[in-house]
């Protein structure tokens, strides 16, 4: 699990400056592999599913705004500032979040449908 972590991190700091975002799969990408996965043997499965799992808990403490690390890093901003953060300045903030992932996954999706065709 602890390789599988480094990796993650490792994989995530390529995409964040744009080494591999051709690699970057979505949920029909995920299918794909999952139905190749599923066809070598239940361990290597079960390997796959606690893969995807690490991989989902290390992007929802990612710090983007609508992510639970987005919440921390917040928190941690209004403790820094010594004031919480108006609800207009949190909305906006969540809504850039939101757009951000939004377009991720849609990138994501289209990466998968261009490599099918």
């Amino acid at each position: 699990m602890v390789d599988s972590v480094s990796t993650i991190l490792n994989s995530l700091g390529k995409l964040i400056q744009g080494i591999g975002l051709k690699n970057l799969s979505g949920p029909v990408g995920i299918f794909k592999m999952t139905d190749q996965i599923t066809q070598t043997g239940f361990l290597t499965t079960m390997a796959f599913v606690g893969l995807l799992s690490v991989n989902v808990g290390i992007f929802n403490l990612l710090p983007i705004p609508i992510l639970d690390g987005g919440r921390i890093f917040i928190t941690l901003i209004e403790m820094l500032i010594g004031r919480k953060l108006s609800e207009r300045v949190q909305n906006v903030i969540m809504t850039i979040g939101l757009v951000a992932i939004v377009a991720l996954m849609l990138y994501a999706t289209w990466n998968d449908i261009t490599r099918l065709f």
